[in-house]
């Protein structure tokens, strides 16, 4: 072999054996810092919880917990608790709800909070209204003229709720449905003309040898429209002419206060005639004329937009509750919550009374970013929510992992019967041992009953 080829091929088996020593010495020190890496144990995930009532100690259902200029945080339930997750030290963190002095504190690893809100502070003398006054009926008619139909989108999140309650002691119920789903919402002006599904999951509880599920709360919650008058829902001072409105109800000013951006009116209104085709309630408006909250409710409501299916055989009552929430973005409403609750007093093939209770609620929390939606198409067909949280796979990532906005969980509750324990949604799966959409599979072999919405 020539001396000069010699050495060049020395030389190239001395790079490689360089590079390949180099690599294999890489490839050491990678492993054992992966080795490190999996060797230090996860941090444990920081959740604070606590309740919040009033100065007289009622849970004040609600009312948000969440992190200053973020969209994390929750929502208290029923009985004024809250948990939020996935916190850092130095949070600034906010206790709101419209009416109340807002709470601010800052995060230092606290692990439960007992919050107090104290009723904002009265307005006096400011706003003087005598009997023969136009002056709540000019104001109201104010803000229905600031109403629009602009169009914004918003993550929602919903909870829904159903009880069972008993024939005999009107005091007790039993839940026996639970549903939570994330949606991206579509909006136009006071009004929710869309959701569309990005997780859900859901769990029943059986009663009575059969099942109740809600099967379109979503779509009675859609067709209700604060501007417009419809078929399905009692009439109310912000779908009236001035003069109708004049002619139908009494109004009276409840308060005036100081809120987070200015003086709030709360003005209280109901039929001057006992008409269930009205709804009563209140209504409070700002210093710009613009909506803040309303409140409706009417028992036995003449309009509804509810009809009976399965066993149930006739709807004997219907009493509605509901009440909507609205934020000032660029000096325009937008809607920040609606609760919509129904009683059902009905009939059953067997000439069985029974009475049932669903409570749903639907927030806005973020109107700058959407959900990268599953590609999944939907049909309008019946029994719509049931059928896209059954259809949609179980994300368990999202639900293990999720820091979006969310209802309080409470602590299990147990039945007094021999029934499973009704417990809450956690983190991980639903809770209602029966039957579940979750990590375990939901048997579509049931009995069932529920209500159906009207076109």
């Amino acid at each position: 072999m020539h001396a000069p080829f010699k050495k060049r091929v020395f030389r190239y088996i001395s790079q490689m054996q360089l590079i390949y020593t180099r690599s294999f010495f890489l490839s050491i020190i990678c492993a054992l810092a992966m080795g490190i890496l999996e060797a230090q144990p996860l941090p444990e995930p920081t959740i604070l919880s606590g309740t919040i009532t009033n100065e007289k100690g009622v849970p004040l259902q609600f009312a948000t917990v969440a992190v200053l200029n973020q969209s994390r945080g929750t929502i208290t339930n029923e009985q004024g608790f809250f948990e939020l997750r996935g916190l850092q030290l130095g949070d600034s963190i906010a206790a709101q709800m419209l009416g109340y002095q807002a709470y601010f504190f800052t995060y230092q690893g606290q692990e439960n909070l007992a919050i107090q809100l104290k009723i904002s502070a009265q307005v006096l003398n400011e706003v003087m209204v005598v009997a023969d006054d136009d002056y709540l009926y000019n104001l109201i008619d104010k803000c229905k003229k600031k109403l629009g139909y602009e169009a914004y989108s918003s993550k929602c999140y919903m909870s829904l709720e159903s009880y069972n309650v008993d024939s005999i002691n009107p005091n007790q119920k039993q839940q026996i449905e639970m549903q939570e789903a994330y949606y991206n919402g579509y909006f136009n002006g006071p009004n929710l003309s869309e959701l569309k599904l990005k997780a859900g999951r859901f769990a029943l509880l059986k009663f009575d040898k059969r099942y109740f599920h809600s099967t379109e709360t979503s779509k009675a919650v859609l067709m209700h429209d604060l501007i417009k008058t419809n078929d399905h829902f009692p009439d109310q001072p912000l779908n009236m002419s001035a003069r109708q409105l004049k002619k139908s109800y009494e109004l009276t000013l409840v308060r005036s206060f100081y809120g987070r951006k200015g003086n709030i009116i709360e003005i209280g209104f109901e039929p001057k005639e006992d008409d269930k085709a009205l709804f009563s309630g209140t209504l409070w408006i700002d210093e710009e004329q613009n909506i803040q909250k309303i409140a409706l409710y009417q028992a036995n409501a003449k309009y509804h937009p509810f009809v009976p299916f399965g066993h149930i055989t006739s709807l004997d009552t219907v009493d509605l509750n509901i009440t909507k929430t609205f934020e000032n973005v660029n000096g325009k409403p937008q809607i920040k919550s609606v609760t919509f609750n129904y009683a059902l007093s009905y009939r059953s093939k067997m000439n069985e009374h029974r009475k049932l209770i669903s409570k749903a609620f639907i927030y806005a929390y973020n109107y700058k970013k959407l959900f990268q939606l599953p590609y999944f198409q939907f049909t309008n067909a019946m029994y719509k929510d049931y059928i896209q949280i059954s259809a949609l796979p179980y994300n368990s990532y999202f639900w293990d992992n999720s820091v979006e906005f969310t209802v309080g969980i409470t602590n299990p509750r147990k039945t007094a019967s021999s029934t499973p324990a009704l417990l809450p949604l956690p983190a991980k799966t639903c809770s209602i041992p029966e039957r579940t959409h979750g990590k375990k599979a939901f048997s579509k072999n049931l009995t069932s009953s529920g209500q159906k919405i009207l076109d």
